[in-house]
C-alpha cells in the first residue's frame, strides 16, 4: 500500500515539473514578444552606439576603435 503513496506522490510532483516548466517557457516567450515589440528601436539604436566606440586618441579605451 505504501508503494501506491510513493508512486502517486512521484507522479504528481512530476506533474507540478512539467506543468511548471510549460508555465514558465510561455511566460518567458511572452515576455519576450512585449520586449520585442517595445524596444525594436532602442535595441538598433543601442547597436548603433556600440558599432561606433571611440578609439584611444578621443578618450576611448585600450582596445576598442572605429572602423570607418
Amino acid at each position: 500500500m505504501s508503494g501506491l503513496l510513493y508512486l502517486g506522490g512521484f507522479l504528481v510532483a512530476t506533474w507540478l515539473v512539467i506543468v511548471g516548466s510549460v508555465g514558465l517557457v510561455r511566460w518567458q516567450s511572452y515576455r519576450a514578444s512585449i520586449r520585442s515589440e517595445e524596444s525594436d528601436a532602442e535595441r538598433q539604436a543601442r547597436i548603433r552606439k556600440m558599432l561606433d566606440l571611440p578609439d584611444e586618441g578621443e578618450g576611448g579605451q585600450a582596445g576598442y576603435w572605429r572602423t570607418d
